[in-house]
């Protein structure tokens, strides 16, 4: 008896002393993911820093252009100088975009991110220090600025939001890639903001942003490359450095580097054989992904998304709004910025298409809400109609306006990621640019009541569209995105 008791308690010992150290891996495991996952967010949230300028451009106009355009100025714009002032940026968006296209993938992502950034310093210093005394050179000051920023914002759309979905684990990189719409969201509220405390002084404004691009550059200094772009270029040992510093030094990424290896150069469907760019257009991961954030980005810029950035001010006073349009502007900016971190968390819980397509049709329903507001004029219309409109601003970024940016991080061929993306981006800055220039002719035409039943119409059919096309991607690895391509 005495032994089979000794025998039994030995047996539970082992059983103890098992479960104690599956437990004690089980919590090693758990802290190397959170230990990775916060280098990875930090990594992430410094690349984006660089897209505080785009927003920062994009909103620039809705708060500044009254005071540019202001009779009782000393140098005082046109209207017509002002509405080019507001849209030229646009024309040379598609410009950086198509320079993206190229840098990302020659120069990598952190060179390019550098790039932007000494960009947008030059872009802002040149407004902060344009002429007090001579309206036509100021005039040609400020557009050779906003053209910069123009090419800037098309150049920051896609690095930041490629790197982030290149760095991430797959149940991270919903959160990650919409780091870049949260950093526009932010520039435009930083713009709305300084715009109504400093609303007298558009230059001071111009070189406050100016100091922020100064210190997203500095940043950048802390950040590694993207392992993935590293591997691309046959740079292993750098690539196991920046996978050291973005998962952990105690961390082995032996292993991750020969997946990310076999991934990207393990071409088993060509033999190993490197396909060129023209072969590359020709394959269905390429071309399908290509055609499908086309579609959807047209659907974004034709429901109205970005006009309403541009011309806040303008829109809010046409819709009937009669609270100070300036700080109405800033709750918009302050709603944008909310939606965009709720997006963030909802990408990777409900995944890409449910948000887009109950987004869309809440835009169409408030577009429709604002129109019928406009029919019936009164105080109660009113306030309902300033209701609308910020909810069409919150629900337009959970879908239209955010998620397309987030998902051509993720939905093309690491080999060709880089150059789709640029091209991808230049499209919809070229569609942005007609939009936002068409929209005052719109109005003065056929008035912003039937302006916003267009725009409402839009977004419908984009929900329609969404649901019969727009491919799932959460929390499936970036080569099985791919397959989704191949496969059909």
């Amino acid at each position: 008896l005495y032994t089979k008791e000794s025998q039994m308690a030995d047996v539970e010992k082992k059983f103890l002393a098992n479960g104690d150290k599956i437990s004690s891996e089980n919590e090693s495991g758990t802290r190397d993911w959170r230990s990775s996952s916060k280098r990875q967010i930090f990594a992430s949230f410094v690349a984006n820093l660089t897209v505080l300028a785009s927003g920062m451009g994009l909103g620039y106009p809705a708060t500044t252009l009254s005071l540019l355009t202001d009779p009782a100025s000393i140098v005082a714009l046109t209207d017509d100088q002002g509405s080019w002032v507001a849209s030229i940026n646009t024309i040379f968006s598609p410009i950086g975009g198509l320079i993206a296209s190229y840098t990302l993938d020659k120069f990598g992502r952190k060179k390019t991110l550098i790039a932007i950034n000494i960009l947008s310093i030059i872009s802002w210093a040149i407004v902060a220090f344009s002429s007090r005394t001579d309206v036509n050179m100021m005039y040609m000051e400020i557009i050779g600025a906003r053209i910069i920023i123009g090419v800037v914002a098309g150049l920051s759309s896609s690095p930041s939001s490629v790197y982030s979905a290149e760095i991430a684990k797959p149940r991270l990189r919903g959160r990650l890639t919409v780091f870049t719409s949260i950093s526009i969201a932010t520039g435009a509220l930083i713009i709305y903001t300084l715009g109504y405390f400093i609303n007298n002084d558009f230059r001071m404004v111009s070189g406050i942003a100016g100091m922020i691009s100064v210190v997203a550059l500095f940043a950048l200094y802390f950040v590694p490359e993207s392992p993935r772009w590293l591997v691309m270029k046959n740079r292993d040992s750098q690539a196991e450095k920046s996978l050291k510093r973005l998962n952990g030094k105690e961390i082995n990424c032996k292993e991750e580097l020969q997946q990310l290896t076999q991934q990207i150069h393990g071409n088993h469907a060509t033999g190993g054989r490197s396909l060129s760019r023209w072969e590359m257009l020709q394959r269905p991961e390429f071309y399908k992904p290509l055609v499908i954030m086309m579609c959807f980005f047209t659907f974004q810029q034709f429901s109205g998304t970005f006009v309403l950035v541009v011309y806040a001010v303008k829109f809010c006073v046409s819709a009937g709004v009669t609270l100070d349009p300036f700080l109405f502007t800033v709750l918009l900016g302050i709603t944008r910025v909310m939606g965009t971190i709720m997006i963030g968390f909802l990408l990777d819980t409900l995944g890409r298409r449910l948000p887009a397509m109950i987004g869309g049709f809440c835009m169409g329903i408030s577009l429709f809400g604002v129109v019928l507001c406009m029919w019936n004029p009164g105080p109660v219309a009113t306030w309902i109609a300033a209701f609308l409109i910020i909810f069409f601003v919150f629900t337009s970024t959970i879908s239209f306006l955010v998620i397309p940016f987030a998902m051509i991080a993720e939905i093309y061929p690491q080999r060709m990621r880089g150059f789709a993306s640029g091209i991808t981006v230049s499209f919809a800055y070229i569609l942005c640019f007609v939009v936002i220039k068409m929209y005052p002719t719109l109005v003065s035409l056929i008035g912003s009541d039937y302006v916003c039943l267009v725009y409402g119409t839009v977004a419908f059919m984009g929900v329609i569209f969404v649901y019969n096309f727009l491919p799932e991607t959460n929390k499936k690895t970036l080569q099985e995105i791919e397959d989704l391509f191949t496969k059909k």
